[in-house]
């Protein structure tokens, strides 16, 4: 089981394994939302990582959020937001990891279980979407409103732009299906 500051190591080493305009836009935007820096004279930013037992999928687009279900709403609402809850939870099958661009969220048992080279895709699948968000200057979901880019083409997007900095999805989504009952995904 790694612990928060092995976690935080393997993150520092995937980002300084990215080209230097790529970290100079991504800490920018950390600049810009206030993340804190080490006071150990680095200056490295420390944006929060948390360790998750569950990544749900969220929702980027507000047309995609069901409506609100209260004691007041009819039977097709409660039934929708049912059918809304159910399509989340089936799309977050298989999801290690979630930002907006600020705060880093990586399920647990996938940080327990990963070799390092693993992690680190995962790590730069993440940061690919804030280096999206970077891009507009915006955290998520706003950045992607603002890309104007559905949830399937920013993934894509974040997949292509992890490849380019050597990243490749392949081996992990190989290590998963390996390791899919372990990992419970």
């Amino acid at each position: 089981m790694r612990n928060e500051a092995q976690l935080r190591d393997v993150f520092n080493s995937t980002f300084d394994a990215l080209p230097p305009d790529v970290r100079s836009r991504i800490e920018d935007l950390w600049h810009r939302n206030g993340v804190s820096r080490e006071d150990n004279g680095s200056g490295r930013f420390i944006p929060p990582i948390f360790r998750e037992p569950t990544i749900l999928n969220r929702t980027l687009h507000p047309r995609q959020v069901p409506p609100w279900v209260g004691p007041t709403s009819s039977a097709s609402q409660i039934i929708n937001a049912g059918q809304h809850a159910a399509e989340v939870f089936e799309r977050s099958r298989g999801i290690c990891g979630q930002t907006d661009g600020i705060v880093f969220r990586f399920k647990a048992s996938v940080v327990d279980q990963a070799p390092d080279e693993m992690l680190k895709i995962v790590i730069a699948h993440e940061l690919a979407h804030t280096y999206r968000a970077a891009e507009v200057g915006l955290p998520f979901p706003e950045a992607a409103l603002a890309l104007g880019t559905s949830e399937d083409e920013e993934e894509q997007a974040a997949i292509a732009l992890q490849a380019e900095w050597g990243f490749e999805q392949g081996p992990l989504l190989q290590w998963l299906q390996a390791n899919e009952a372990a990992l419970g995904i």
